[in-house]
């Protein structure tokens, strides 16, 4: 009866250990549905986005950087997904008890997500190479680069949006503001953004980037995302830096490290399509193991008897 009990325990026990070591788990795949009627006004309703994915981002799936060390207390981000044959739609309902809002938009000195995009393709590519002579940055490696952010302002702007591209080579990272839809708001607990991100820029930057004619999105397309916050404290400081990362015991910006693969699939209800998320995979696991704690006690049960 001890072997029994013995055995049982310390399956039981790697199994917990399995689940404490997987507690921040990639966000994985998911299914992206088509979506219409979504307005982009900084606002985000639940009857908006009740066709869209939608992503629950914090400690569980989220990794720190080398600024802060650890995700702050109470902070979380949910994400929408959806996409028609124009655009991309983001929106992030944002949490953070430690806001930090522009009043100009200079890149840093306030609260923004930065999501890297990679269509339809893993982007192949050349090394970093920072020409100091020329202050270029030529080559980088990076998925295409979206930064979002809220702003205050006398004049009621209602947010700022940056498309960044630095991966061609003999280029120097420029910081383009965006022409295509998008909105802020200034919530009670943090911020809202909307964006509206056109397929056409999309696909002319990783043509820039790999040289190759991508493909128009459609329904079963790929598109990998690296979601990244930066987290700013009352003195315009950046306290964290928070990524939706692939593999968990680095941090990284490189295209390996987009943590979210989104399959574009047809409206909510047309063809449903489970997501293959961090959580499923552990969850399985989970099961698989305490399944095998079972098997262990039938068997030396069995044995003894």
């Amino acid at each position: 009866m001890k072997k029994i009990i013995t055995a049982a325990v310390a399956v039981l026990a790697a199994a917990a250990m399995v689940l404490t070591a997987s507690a921040a788990a990639p966000v994985g795949r998911i299914s992206a549905p088509e979506v219409s009627g979504i307005t982009v006004d900084g606002k985000i309703s639940a009857d908006e986005y009740n066709g869209a994915a939608k992503i629950a981002l914090d400690g569980k799936n989220l990794k720190a950087g080398v600024v802060g060390e650890k995700i702050a207390e109470g902070f979380s981000a949910d994400v929408y997904f959806g996409w028609d044959a124009k655009y991309l739609y983001v929106a992030y309902d944002i949490t953070d008890g430690t806001k930090c809002y522009f009043t100009e938009y200079t890149w840093n000195g306030g609260d923004n997500v930065q999501l890297l995009l990679d269509v339809g393709k893993k982007l192949n590519g050349r090394e970093n190479i920072l020409d100091m002579n020329k202050g270029t940055l030529n080559g980088a490696r990076r998925g295409i680069l979206m930064s979002s952010a809220p702003q205050l302002k006398a004049d009621g702007a209602p947010g700022a949006a940056l498309y960044c591209h630095q991966c061609v080579e003999n280029e120097s990272v420029i910081q383009d503001p965006v022409n295509y839809p998008y909105a802020a708001s200034v919530t009670d607990k943090g911020w809202q953004f909307e964006e509206a991100i056109p397929w056409t820029l999309l696909l002319q930057d990783m043509k820039d980037k790999t040289g190759e004619d991508i493909p128009a999105p459609a329904k079963g397309s790929v598109v990998t995302a690296l979601f990244i916050y930066n987290d700013y404290n009352a003195n315009r400081e950046l306290a964290g830096l928070y990524g939706s990362m692939a593999d968990m015991s680095s941090f990284d910006w490189i295209p390996e490290q987009h943590g979210i693969e989104l399959v574009l699939a047809g409206k909510k209800g047309e063809e449903p399509m489970p997501p293959e998320t961090g959580d499923g995979i552990l969850a399985v696991t989970a099961v698989l193991l305490v399944s095998a704690a079972a098997a262990v006690v039938l068997r030396r049960r069995t044995g003894d008897e």
